[in-house]
């Protein structure tokens, strides 16, 4: 599976590109090409950022498929634990 990309709507600041791309990676989810983050500020002053996560591919695992599948389902939202 190729050409498969998330947005995370609020990630901690303290939070790396490199940090969501592990995440993804140990979860057996796919291999992040690139993580795009953008810095936001909330109402109090608190710092968040939003993340656009781009895969290179999904790994062809059980937990790969529950995920697109739950992402792709607007009845649905999809979360990562980690």
């Amino acid at each position: 599976m190729s050409s498969f990309s998330v947005f995370i709507p609020r990630v901690f600041a303290n939070i790396s590109e490199q940090r969501i791309a592990n995440v993804f990676h140990q979860n057996d989810i796919g291999e992040v090409n690139k993580v795009d983050l953008v810095k936001r500020t909330n109402d109090k002053g608190e710092k968040y950022n939003m993340a656009f996560v781009h895969f290179e591919y999904l790994f062809q695992t059980t937990s790969a498929k529950n995920f697109r599948d739950d992402v792709e389902n607007p009845q649905v939202k999809a979360k990562l634990v980690y």
